[in-house]
């Protein structure tokens, strides 16, 4: 959940058999509605999580209708302004590797993981970079990440335990 232009935008499952989609709020039960659905255009849910502030709008992931795989939507508040950023399903040797959690944005920059890959991308498919790649200790989760400091934190989890912390100083 997150809050812009004086709404709160969130996840919300409107009924059985409709799916999850977005929704905002003023909060007022007269002004809590369906910000924006793919349920009209295919039968997959939205299924919008990470919802985040980043510049004038908010960025959060959901499934793309067209290649049903998740990717990352920016959103100036207005339903014609959500958009899909360039950001989205990235290939691994195993074949597609969806967008994961994660999701967070530092001043111009959203950072996010994809299996055991972090990722820095301006939200266009051209700038956005692997920061820092964790492949080479096999199979394996990056989760927990936060800012700190002009500083990365996140945790790395691997084929066994224990789950170990990681540090990435943006400065360097």
């Amino acid at each position: 959940m997150t809050t812009f232009n004086n709404r709160a935008y969130f996840s919300n499952a409107a009924g059985a058999g409709y799916g999850v989609q977005l929704w905002s709020t003023d909060g007022s039960e007269a002004n809590t509605t369906e910000f924006l659905s793919t349920f009209s255009i295919s039968n997959l849910d939205l299924t919008p999580f990470d919802i985040t502030p980043w510049k004038d709008g908010f960025i959060f992931q959901g499934i793309d209708p067209d290649r049903a795989r998740q990717t990352i939507y920016f959103s100036d508040g207005t339903q014609s302004g959500t958009v899909r950023t360039g950001v989205g399903t990235f290939l691994n040797n195993n074949g597609y590797e969806q967008v994961r959690g994660n999701l967070f944005a530092d001043n111009d920059l959203i950072y996010f993981t994809a299996g055991n890959r972090l990722f820095s991308s301006d939200g266009s498919e051209t700038n956005t970079v692997v920061i820092f790649d964790l492949s080479v200790l096999g199979e394996g989760l990056i989760t927990n990440l936060v800012t700190l400091d002009e500083k990365i934190y996140f945790t790395y989890c691997g084929e066994g335990p224990p789950c170990t912390l990681w540090l990435i100083d943006l400065d360097s």
